[in-house]
């Protein structure tokens, strides 16, 4: 799909004349494109901008083909109309900011943004969407938080309909009506914050503003003599913070500090936002970090600990919401904490290893998919672990529990267009525990490239490798015959109990991990204390002889995911959840065993799949598209499945699609990478993928506990 761009009309200027001769000095407007003299390129007209993937104003992402218009970006040549198309790789910065032509109408009756199109940078455009979202990065948020908002503006929509209606109409009539009318209500609100607020200082928003602008800087003393009030704004049923001030400027307002309650001690400060500004600010002087409640795309960050008075809070304003909390010119400077994001807060933070700092802008610091998070290893009623890797990097772990729904927090880490992720499910059986992690470490291809691979052990003997089979080290045309890897064992868990792990993206390339030791108190309450370990193995592995894909099939990098066949009592399907993958396509199996056991293979993901299909003739048949003049070849099927069938498909159906009969006996090997693509491999002579780690653990009696606390380690590389 191509966009073209639409000639800009040559509207006259309309009643915004003396906001343009600010926006540029000494009238120095753009080039009219109608002028003689302009050299109007038709192929720059058939240019598609890198616009960022949400609109401007509702903050909903853009679908392939809708309506968008942009006039606030740098490298937008005046004003551009198209459609959108998806980028080849989603812009993190120097993008463009786009709109959706019908939520520009909405507001244009008060910013007048098509009454003249000589100049391409609209001021009042470029403040709400900014106020819409981050200052001064774009920074997406989670699908998780999109779906909540989708939520909740169809129930507001539909309150608002029943309201209006009398309840005339059914709940049901309104609700779909609703479902429509999300992009218009998200764009509303943001308008009429944008209105209200200079009606209510009686001051005017319309202040020209320039590409450059940057949110006010704001500062405000606290030195313990004074009261501070804290105001707060809802935008689609969230509270941010306002303003904070040292008098009560309104009945709403809460008291955030109290002369009379200050004891002398140090202050610890905490605030928590998401990629839209200030959600909450905490100051106490108690060392216990505050209790906090996980939600969807919302972050914490320490802005101090033990610090004393006098200092300043300094911070910036949008016009509508508070952003970017420090404290300045303090008299005896605490450590500094980078101010790093948090999904939770570990329990003694004072002897928690440091976090180390990312080094490739504040953009990452704020981003929530950068931020630190927690896992517990081993809490009650986990019946699996879902893996989410992109680009090599571990960037969320979802404790799957039976009594959530499928779809709790699975979407939290997945913003924008899938790229480079692979999400890997790791069902548990009763009884089944996370025993141990392991490194392994090999030299990936001719390059020679380092890359390191988590390996989880569970108590029954089984591995989850999280992240390149050992197969795939061996390139196209790569003839060594062994090649050398190394094993770390980084921890090992308790037979009872639950073990808090925290994990980050830790500067370019890298995941950080840590464990945190617990107090007497929490081990009698159940909490595990990890045991960390020293030294490494090494390990000399074959040239994959037995694999069909030996020399690398796939000219990428690969996973494998392998299961038994013996025993299936049911076959679930996973269809792919995302626009990235190649169409309607079945993406893993989830095996049901006869025990009750799970296994998985492919990608599977616990929110996308579809009814289970009981096994009974022994056999299953997996379908893909028929092309002409190519059928079936031996070894592993290398394209899309399209069906499953658990009963021998009829002979009209066998027009359509060509199956590959799986006998349920010996294994099914499922390889992929992080594209999609399929390579199955059946094995009728063994049930089990030969174990990695068999040899590692014969010889990891030399190891010793070590107390360290803190790892990195080095994500495995992602050939495109």
């Amino acid at each position: 799909m191509v966009a073209r761009a639409s000639r800009p009309s040559m509207d006259p200027p309309g009643h915004l004349g003396e906001v343009y001769q600010d926006a540029f000095p000494g009238n120095h407007f753009p080039i009219d494109p109608s002028d003689d003299d302009f050299d109007y390129d038709s192929e720059e007209e058939e240019d598609t901008p890198d616009f960022y993937p949400t609109c401007g104003l509702c903050r909903f992402y853009f679908e392939p083909g809708d309506p968008v218009f942009g006039s606030v970006g740098k490298n937008i040549p005046f004003r551009w109309k198209g459609e959108y198309t998806v980028p080849v790789v989603e812009p993190r910065r120097d993008g463009e900011r786009a709109f959706h032509i019908k939520c520009v109408d909405l507001v244009d009756s008060c910013i007048s943004v098509w009454d003249d199109h000589r100049v391409r940078f609209n001021p009042y455009l470029h403040r709400m969407s900014m106020i819409s979202g981050s200052i001064p990065y774009f920074i997406q948020p989670p699908r998780s938080f999109t779906n909540q908002r989708d939520r909740w503006l169809r129930n507001s929509v539909t309150h608002d309909l029943q309201h209006a209606l009398g309840g005339r109409l059914p709940p049901e009539i309104c609700r779909t009506i609703a479902s429509y009318c999300t992009q218009e209500r998200a764009t509303q609100i943001i308008r009429d914050l944008w209105l209200g607020h200079g009606r209510r200082y009686e001051t005017s928003m319309m202040i020209p503003l320039d590409d450059t602008y940057d949110a006010k800087s704001m500062m405000i003393p606290l030195d313990g003599n004074h009261p501070l009030w804290i105001r707060y704004t809802e935008m689609e049923g969230l509270r941010y913070v306002e303003s904070i001030s040292r008098i009560q400027q309104h009945e709403s307002d809460e008291l955030f500090f109290s002369p009379d309650d200050y004891a002398g001690s140090p202050f610890n400060i905490y605030f928590a936002e998401d990629h839209r500004g200030i959600r909450q600010i905490i100051i106490t002087e108690s060392d216990a970090p505050p209790s906090i409640n996980r939600a969807a795309g919302l972050h914490w960050a320490i802005c101090c600990r033990h610090q004393k008075l006098p200092f300043c809070l300094r911070f910036k304003s949008d016009g509508i919401k508070l952003r970017d909390f420090v404290i300045t010119n303090p008299e005896r400077p605490s450590p500094k904490w980078d101010l790093r994001r948090w999904a939770t807060f570990p329990r003694n933070i004072d002897t928690f290893p440091p976090p180390p700092s990312i080094c490739d802008g504040y953009d990452r610091n704020l981003s929530y998919y950068d931020a630190i998070q927690a896992i517990d290893w081993n809490a009650p009623d986990i019946c699996g672990y879902y893996f989410y890797i992109t680009d090599g990097e571990l960037r969320g772990i979802v404790a799957v529990k039976e009594q959530d729904s499928r779809t709790s927090h699975v979407d939290e880490y997945q913003h924008g267009h899938l790229g480079n992720v692979v999400g890997i499910y790791f069902p548990m059986g009763h009884g089944e525990r996370v025993s141990e992690i392991w490194l392994r470490t090999g030299e990936y291809g001719d390059d020679a490239i380092e890359a390191d691979t988590m390996i989880l052990r569970t108590n029954k003997d089984r591995s989850c490798v999280l992240g390149l089979d050992t197969s795939s080290f061996w390139l196209r045309f790569d003839s060594k015959e062994s090649k050398k890897f190394t094993y770390k064992k980084l921890a090992s868990f308790p037979p009872v109990g639950r073990t808090r792990m925290f994990y980050s993206r830790s500067g370019h390339c890298k995941t950080w991990l840590a464990f945190e030791k617990p107090t007497n108190l929490e081990v009698w309450l159940g909490h595990g204390e990890a045991t960390t370990w020293s030294g490494e193995i090494e390990v000399s592995l074959p040239f994959p002889h037995d694999e069909p894909t030996s020399n690398n099939i796939f000219c990428n990098n690969y996973l494998v995911a392998s299961a038994p066949l013996h025993g299936v009592r049911s076959v679930t399907p996973c269809r792919a959840w995302g626009k990235d993958f190649s169409g309607d396509t079945i993406v893993g199996l989830l095996l049901t065993y006869l025990d009750g056991s799970q296994r998985c293979v492919g990608l599977v993901r616990p929110d996308h799949l579809e009814a289970p299909m009981e096994v009974r003739s022994g056999k299953i048949w997996l379908g893909s598209r028929k092309w002409k003049g190519e059928r079936i070849r031996p070894g592993p099927l290398i394209r899309t499945i399209k069906c499953v069938r658990v009963i021998e498909p009829e002979p009209p159906e066998n027009n359509l699609y060509e199956y590959l009969e799986v006998q349920m006996s010996g294994r099914l090997d499922w390889y992929f990478d992080h594209v999609v693509s399929c390579g199955l491999a059946p094995r009728t002579d063994v049930d089990e993928r030969p174990d990695e780690m068999k040899e590692v653990l014969d010889r990891q009696s030399h190891l010793r506990e070590s107390n360290i606390r803190a790892f990195e380690v080095e994500s495995w590389p992602v050939r495109k």
